[in-house]
């Protein structure tokens, strides 16, 4: 049998998530348990693609085993972070927050096995379980599944009401930063208004990123920047004498250069009503694009 069998590795991520469930919720092994279960969920969520995505691509043999081949060498799979990076793009809405969180538990996770810290002390569930769940809710349906295939169903009853909970929590904070936002904005004399939303949006304007766009701020009106990450490229095409390619981005991160509002994440800027996927569109020179690099000869 294949080891990077998804099937096999959602059944371990579910006999560490028995083991977690079985300890006490305010102790160290809880959160020990549930981070090598986030890691095998997510090694199963890859491996429900191809398992060649957790193929070590620095040896041969490695990738010749994910296609079932057969090997003399034992087969080595990524790394964490390298699983973690590949979600990002096969799990939908699985951004550079949901890699951050899902890496700071393996770090502590490894600390905890490899030094003499008890990384897990003093680490209570009100700090990570929510987002916990959240992670976990997203990366089960690229399985076909649901919370209560991993937890059960009493438990996943419990994790959606603290996701849904959490979410509300963070609903609030977003409004009271747009608030906060705009009552300093607000406060300025109707001349300094006009300046500072012309000179905030001309700043927005040129910081503008390779997968930035402008958008209109949800506290003064003026023009900010909104940035985000790489969902998928699409092939060239020629468009007249020139190559044009579409990206799609995922927001993630807002900046208002005029009132001074920021916001992070896809659920705060979904919450400012700025979510939603976006495409931006470059034009290239034919020569440029398929020659990007000159080559330079030396005749001496």
């Amino acid at each position: 049998m294949l080891e990077w069998d998804h099937t096999q590795l959602f059944l371990k991520s579910k006999i560490y998530i028995e083991n977690a469930l079985s300890v006490p919720r305010d102790g160290p092994l809880f959160p020990f348990w549930a981070s090598l279960a986030l890691e095998a969920l997510a090694r199963a969520t890859l491996a429900n693609v191809h398992p060649v995505l957790l193929a070590d691509p620095l040896q041969e043999g490695n990738i010749l085993y994910a296609f079932g081949y057969h090997t003399t060498e034992q087969p080595r799979s990524v790394k964490a972070k390298t699983v973690f990076t590949r979600c990002k793009t096969v799990v939908k809405d699985f951004t550079e927050q949901e890699f951050k969180f899902c890496m700071s538990l393996a770090e502590r996770r490894n600390q905890e096995l490899h030094t003499g810290v008890s990384a897990f002390e003093d680490f209570p569930s009100k700090l990570w379980l929510a987002d916990y769940f959240r992670i976990c809710k997203l990366l089960l349906p690229c399985l076909g599944l649901t919370l209560s295939h991993l937890f059960g169903r009493e438990e996943a009853l419990s994790a959606d009401k603290m996701i849904e909970a959490a979410e509300k929590q963070h609903e609030r904070d977003v409004y009271k930063l747009i608030a906060d936002a705009k009552k300093s904005f607000e406060a300025l004399s109707p001349d300094n208004k006009l300046h500072t939303k012309a000179a905030g949006s001309l700043q927005a304007q040129a910081q503008t990123t390779e997968l930035g766009k402008l958008a209109t701020c949800p506290s003064c009106e003026a023009q900010g920047l909104l940035s985000g990450e790489k969902v998928s490229l699409a092939e060239p095409v020629l468009a007249g004498d020139q190559i044009s390619q579409e990206t799609v981005a995922l927001p993630t991160e807002f900046a208002c250069f005029s009132c001074g509002l920021r916001l992070r994440g896809y659920s705060a800027i979904h919450q400012a009503q700025l979510g939603g996927q976006y495409t931006i569109v470059k034009y290239y020179d034919p020569m440029e694009y398929y020659n990007p690099y000159e080559e330079e000869y030396n005749n001496e």
